[in-house]
């Protein structure tokens, strides 16, 4: 296995008024492998699942929706 890298992220958060800062240190690829699933869906969500303050797996779900024909185009 090869070196690992981290990456220092910082989350703001203002929950009620009151501001709180959290850093945690996250291993380089799966933050790329995380970015990668955000880019990649146009419509839906990204689910992010951490065990023990890393994360572990990451989930994407993409909506897809379609326009309902008009009654008109129906008739043929």
């Amino acid at each position: 296995m090869g070196k690992v890298h981290v990456v220092d992220v910082k989350t703001i958060a203002s929950v009620k008024g009151v501001s709180m800062t959290v850093e945690r240190k996250v291993d380089k690829n799966v933050l790329t492998e995380v970015v990668d699933f955000i880019q990649q869906v146009n419509y839906g969500e990204v689910v992010i699942t951490i065990h023990d303050s890393e994360i572990v797996q990451v989930e994407k779900k993409e909506k897809r929706r379609f326009k309902r024909c008009p009654p008109l185009c129906k008739q043929s």
